[in-house]
């Protein structure tokens, strides 16, 4: 039943001369240091996806129709002893998986009948699957990603794809016990990945299909889920992954975003596009698995973005993609080729790595190995007594992400004119926007958005005197006016700014505040 087909126990090393030392352990090699080391255990099992429940203390796993008679089932893993403890079947093809917050009821995404069930831990019985409707032409919807809304467990979003086309995202949708609420996102360029915000009436979502690559903010209420706003250019990448944690949302490709603020406030160096990520803010530390001649899990101190430590993980196959925090001091992520790592140092607990010193405990032919602590310039036998020792400067013990204060932004003023041209005119509306004290804001953007077909998305940025202007794409004579409706304001850079749309006003009174019509000259 699976089973643990290697043990390895590497050493934890921010020193690339020690990395080449211990790069081919064999299995039954232990090497140690001062104070912390990794522990590897590789599973040799298919899997589509892996999640952890903490308050089962088990990793659940969908196992693909590939692994024969424990196929299309969901397994339950014993992550301290790389146990597989059960096997329940649960339908055609399972893979994506979603956890309700209290632990209770996990979502199975089901590709071969294009549907979603839930499974009840507590009572070990998997509900009727249900399905996420169709497209008249495309076909049936899948599911791309889901979240397990705050609440009953009952509610889940769906951010649902198309198979075979391209772009193949078909809007987000909210699902009550199975049963669709009205209003779903626009499909073809929309949110592939999203994240539940710690309020059931927010989700997050990331374009990584095209060029746009918008980060998104999505409404939510009884009628369904809607787009509230759009920003680019915090995030970049195509198949780039999101984890949200508190007030923020953390890119795989290194970004962090304060979600609520549209705006970047940092970037772990070093980080490629095809890493993975996983934030744990309880201990201080965000970790990135990243590809490339080896596969490695980087560490880095959340409140100052700097580098911790790294743990090579050895004889990967494949394309690694879910990788989960478990236990105390536990990282754990499934392969394409037919793997599960189980992963546990002091590196994920978030003690401070101290500067190591190394001492081997060889194996019975112990030729891969020195005999004490290597030298700047090892050889085949290391003096006994070497010329120096490598160091490594601890971090000192993190703390909690600091969590800018935004300052309230709002609509103070807007104002409305038109330009002619030969067979059509265009709108043009100047936007003032103040703080709380109802003084301008400089560098706040403005996002909106127009009426009708023609126009759609725009946005600015206010000058010194909080002003701004956009204008409408060309809007033909026979419309005789237009609207724009202010839906964000947001910054990128600097004090983030937190929008207040009830504090919008217009002294003028041609608007109130959010919105306003602009007729034709």
């Amino acid at each position: 039943m699976g089973g643990i087909t290697r043990f390895l126990v590497a050493i934890v090393s921010v020193l690339s001369l020690v990395a080449a030392l211990l790069a081919v352990p064999s299995p039954d090699a232990s090497v140690s240091s001062a104070g912390y080391e990794a522990q590897i255990r590789e599973m040799g099992f298919a899997t589509n996806d892996i999640i952890y429940n903490p308050v089962t203390k088990r990793i659940y796993a969908s196992v693909p129709d590939a692994a024969g008679t424990v196929g299309n089932s969901l397994a339950v893993i014993d992550p301290s002893t790389g146990a597989i403890e059960s096997f329940t079947p649960i339908g055609d093809e399972p893979y994506k998986l979603a956890l309700s917050g209290d632990g209770r009821y996990l979502y199975v995404a089901l590709k071969g009948t294009a549907s979603v069930r839930r499974f009840d831990i507590a009572t070990q019985t998997a509900e009727p699957p249900f399905s996420l409707g169709s497209d008249s032409f495309f076909g049936p919807y899948y599911v791309e990603d889901m979240e397990v809304l705050p609440g009953d467990g009952g509610t889940i979003a769906a951010s649902r794809m198309n198979l075979g086309i391209s772009p193949r995202h078909a809007g987000v949708a909210i699902y009550d016990n199975g049963v669709q609420r009205p209003n779903a996102t626009a499909r073809h360029t929309g949110s592939n990945v999203i994240e539940v915000a710690a309020t059931a009436a927010r989700l997050y979502g990331y374009n990584n299909e095209t060029t746009e690559f918008g980060f998104r903010r999505m409404d939510v209420d009884e009628s369904g889920v809607s787009v509230f706003d759009v920003t680019t250019d915090l995030i970049s990448g195509f198949g780039v992954d999101i984890v949200n944690e508190g007030s923020y949302v953390y890119a795989s490709t290194g970004e962090v975003v304060y979600a609520e603020a549209g705006m970047l406030v940092g970037t772990y160096p070093g980080i490629g596009f095809s890493a993975l990520v996983r934030p744990d803010g309880a201990v201080g530390r965000t970790f990135f698995l990243t590809s490339g001649t080896a596969d490695v899990i980087q560490a880095f101190d959340q409140a100052t973005f700097a580098f911790v430590g790294s743990i090579e993980v050895p004889g990967v196959n494949g394309t690694s993609s879910s990788l989960i925090r478990w236990g105390s001091d536990g990282l754990a992520f499934r392969t394409s080729g037919g793997q599960i790592f189980l992963i546990q140092s002091p590196i994920v607990s978030g003690e401070v790595v101290p500067t190591p010193t190394i001492t081997a405990m060889p194996s019975a032919t112990p030729t891969s190995f020195p005999s004490a602590t290597p030298t700047n310039t090892p050889t085949a036998t290391p003096t006994s007594t070497p010329t120096s020792t490598p160091t490594a400067t601890p971090t000192s013990t993190p703390t909690s992400t600091p969590t800018p204060t935004p300052t309230i932004a709002h609509v103070a003023d807007l104002d409305g004119t038109s330009t002619e041209a030969k067979n059509v005119w265009q709108a043009i509306v100047t936007i003032t926007i103040h703080n709380g004290s109802h003084n301008p804001i400089s560098g706040a953007m403005v996002m909106g958005s127009w009426s009708d077909e023609y126009t759609g998305d725009t946005s600015c940025t206010t000058g010194s005197n909080g002003q701004c202007t956009v204008t409408s794409a060309g809007v033909p004579k026979r419309n005789g006016s237009v609207s724009f409706t202010v839906n964000n304001v947001s910054r990128r850079s600097g004090t983030p700014l937190m929008y207040a749309p009830a504090e919008n006003h217009d002294p003028d009174g041609d608007s109130n505040g959010t919105w306003i019509i602009v007729d034709r000259s």
